[in-house]
């Protein structure tokens, strides 16, 4: 009986850069009477990774990443009682677990 096996790996760095918005328009009709919406959001972050993925057979296998992330969110809503707004930065610690797969050169994350 013959067991033939083949695993290969590779720790790599990276970097991620992310962006949302999100706008809302239109009326509202709340306690009895109308009023306007408008909103406004955006997100936007960045962040380093490092990054380990192994194959089996050079065709599927895990993916692990962990890294820091500088994120931040701003908000507006105007109001017919006057503009309310907010503003977060985050430092976050993000982690995640995924498998990648490849087939006929092209590569799956998931």
């Amino acid at each position: 009986m013959v067991v033939d096996a083949e695993a290969s790996g590779a720790v790599q760095l990276g970097f991620r850069y992310e962006y949302a918005n999100h706008f809302k328009s239109g009326i509202r009709y709340q306690n009895k009477k109308w009023s306007l919406i408008k909103e406004f959001k955006a997100q936007a972050g960045i962040g380093f990774f490092l990054t380990a993925a192994a194959k089996i057979y050079g065709v599927a296998g895990p993916e692990l990443g962990i890294g820091p992330r500088l994120g931040a969110e701003a908000g507006l809503i105007f109001s017919p009682d006057g503009i309310d707004w907010n503003v977060e930065v985050l430092l976050t610690l993000q982690a995640w677990a995924g498998a990648k797969v490849e087939i006929l050169g092209y590569e799956l994350d998931g």
